[in-house]
C-alpha cells in the first residue's frame, strides 16, 4: 500500500506537470510582456479577443517556436495548437470550469511607419470561457512571453 505522502507526490508531479511545460525556457532572453484574466459568473459564455500590447521597437527573436501548448479545460475544445502560436512568443494558458483558446493567436502590426517598418506588435487572444448551469462561474488566464533578440 502506498503511504499518504507518496499519493500526494504522484498527484502533485502528475497534475502540474502540464503547466510546468508551458513556462518558457530558462532563459534571460524572453521577457514576460503581460497577463490576460477574464472571469464570468453567468450564462451567456465569455467569447473576447483579448489584446496585449508588445513593446514598441521590441526585436523579436522569430527563431523559437513554443513546443508545447495546453489550452483547454472542462471538456472544452482546444482551437489552438503549439505550432499556431506566432514564433517568438510563448503563452502559457490555464483556467476554470469550461475554458480555452478559441483558435491560433494572431502577432498583429499596430504601428507601422511610412516605410513600411512595423515599430509595435499586439498579439490577439481568441479566448472563450463557459460557466456552467449551477451558477459554476469559469475563467481564463494567459501569460504572454515574448523572446528577444540578442
Amino acid at each position: 500500500m502506498l503511504s499518504r505522502s507518496t499519493v500526494l507526490m504522484v498527484l502533485l508531479l502528475t497534475t502540474a506537470a502540464p503547466i510546468l511545460s508551458q513556462q518558457p525556457p530558462n532563459d534571460p532572453s524572453f521577457v514576460r510582456i503581460d497577463e490576460v484574466y477574464r472571469s464570468k459568473d453567468h450564462s451567456p459564455a465569455l467569447w473576447e479577443d483579448a489584446e496585449v500590447l508588445l513593446p514598441r521597437d521590441f526585436k523579436l527573436d522569430r527563431s523559437y517556436q513554443q513546443s508545447e501548448l495546453s489550452c483547454s479545460g472542462g471538456g472544452s475544445p482546444c482551437g489552438a495548437s503549439a505550432s499556431g502560436v506566432p514564433r517568438g512568443i510563448h503563452i502559457n494558458v490555464t483556467g476554470g470550469y469550461y475554458w480555452a483558446l478559441r483558435s491560433n493567436p494572431q502577432l498583429v502590426p499596430t504601428e507601422v511607419d511610412d516605410n513600411d517598418h512595423v515599430h509595435r506588435y499586439k498579439l490577439v487572444l481568441p479566448l472563450y470561457c463557459g460557466p456552467g448551469g449551477n451558477g459554476e462561474g469559469c475563467n481564463i488566464r494567459v501569460t504572454v512571453w515574448a523572446k528577444k533578440r540578442q
